[in-house]
């Protein structure tokens, strides 16, 4: 969870915070055009002034389980109970942004300027309770906001389309020092000898941990990772704020990438680590979707749009947060999450538009290959910042939908803080996630992993 959309955060958290302060009528209902009609009447109440043929712009953002088709009929619903007012109704697939409130200022006379079009900004959000559906309405000077409650269907579409697995979390450690990476390592390590060497085999997995400033290596004793050897990295200067850093083993050997550093070693019989100041570019080994070069912008937490691919070739893309890589159809797709808040779908085989586009989603993303499923997942953080809880959930894109666009397969895994690293992890069908605790302060070094029922 990296800071950008802060504003669109901040604005909605208390809307919801709203809606369990307060009793709303709620309706059941199979289908959405009971509640599409309620919420109509609501947003109508707002906008007495206006009159049939007067123009009204409607977006509808999802932020709730609701799969791409069934968000579509919801808002053809709407549409359809705004148009009943004899309003012309534009359709704007765009998120606008809501500016700041301004103080009114007093200003000299001026002719009458032409309204802009009424903007009606539908969200639909979710809780334990069922859905919640709030609308932002800005029209002239003024802006309102109406909610309604809409409780969870039970007609079968809705269970079908349910989310089907289960995403669980392990704690593994937690300490003050940042966690930037953390590797497991399930071959056998070695313990000291009677020669006081390390060379005998004593079958206990080992988890290394990179921090800021050093690389930990913690062997598994009596339920606890405990340390047992520490690296100095050995790095001169000052990191940036929001410092990201990634570990990446193979075997005993291992690479670190840090913004313009790169180390090497190995944590074999003793644990060591040869750093070098370079700007050598992030490798990221996307699987079975081939592998990518891209380098952190100077002094900046995201990566640069100068990024290289298998065989040397260099593509323009728009600066990203993180990428994973998923099978659609036999065809490799890369998923991007952008500085502007939006994810979006490439075929890394072509460099015309993007697939699709995703809204909602965190900063952070990773992909699993399992057997729930069409095979592959992604897991996506929640959009927001640092200073809320994040929680992960895992998306397919249906192998049947030409639209690309992901559903929920399963519910969000809530945690006590934001998400600041997520990487895919061995072994292969798990990711490790790192999160700072909001009450404690403490870094949290978590595995994730789908188990394909309840």
């Amino acid at each position: 969870m990296r800071n950008f959309r802060r504003l669109k955060v901040l604005r909605t958290a208390p809307l919801a915070a709203l809606f369990l302060l307060t009793s709303l009528p709620a309706l059941a209902t199979e289908d959405w055009s009971a509640a599409a009609r309620a919420l109509e009447k609501k947003i109508a109440g707002k906008l007495k002034p206006l009159k049939p043929g007067d123009s009204v712009v409607l977006s509808v953002r999802n932020s709730s389980s609701l799969a791409a088709d069934e968000v579509e009929r919801v808002r053809t619903a709407i549409e359809a109970e705004l148009r009943a007012q004899g309003w012309r109704v534009t359709a704007n697939s765009a998120w606008p942004e809501m500016q700041p409130e301004k103080q009114p200022e007093k200003q000299p006379e001026k002719q009458p300027e032409k309204q802009k079009d009424t903007q009606i900004r539908i969200t639909l959000a979710e809780n334990l309770n069922g859905f919640l559906w709030v609308a932002e309405i800005t029209a002239r000077e003024s802006r309102e906001v109406v909610m309604q409650a809409v409780p969870h269907g039970t007609s079968e579409e809705r269970l079908a389309s349910a989310p089907a697995f289960l995403l669980r979390s392990q704690k593994l450690l937690e300490q003050e020092v940042p966690i930037l990476d953390f590797a497991l390592d399930f071959s056998l390590d070695l313990a000291p000898s009677r020669a006081g060497r390390s060379d005998a085999p004593a079958g206990r997995p080992r988890l290394l941990v990179l921090e800021p400033d050093h690389l930990v290596l913690r062997v598994l004793e009596d339920g606890r990772w405990q340390a047992k050897q520490s690296a100095a990295l050995g790095v001169a200067g000052t990191w940036p704020r929001d410092l990201r850093g990634r570990l990446r083993m193979s075997g005993t050997s291992f690479e670190i990438f840090l913004p313009g550093v790169l180390c090497q070693g190995t944590a074999a019989d003793t644990l060591s680590a040869r750093c070098s100041t370079n700007q050598q570019p992030w490798d990221f080994d996307l699987g079975d979707g081939g592998k990518l070069q891209a380098t952190l912008a100077a002094g900046k937490n995201f990566f640069d749009s100068k990024t290289g691919t298998d065989g040397g070739r260099v593509r323009s893309i728009p600066p990203f947060f993180s990428v994973a890589a998923i099978k659609v159809n036999g065809e490799s797709i890369w998923a991007f999450t952008g500085v502007d808040g939006r994810t979006w779908l490439d075929d890394p085989q072509t460099e015309g538009e993007p697939v699709a586009s995703i809204d909602g989603w965190g900063s952070d993303i990773a992909a699993l290959k399992t057997d729930c499923g069409s095979s592959w997942q992604i897991l996506a953080t929640r959009a927001g910042d640092g200073t809320e809880r994040d929680a992960v959930q895992a998306f397919e894109i249906p192998q049947t939908q030409p639209q690309k666009q992901p559903v929920a397969v399963s519910q969000p895994l809530e945690f006590s803080g934001p998400v600041t690293a997520l990487w895919p992890a061995t072994p292969n069908g798990t990711a490790g996630a790192v999160i700072r605790n909001l009450q404690t302060g403490r870094y949290e070094a978590h595995t994730l992993s789908l188990s394909c029922s309840h």
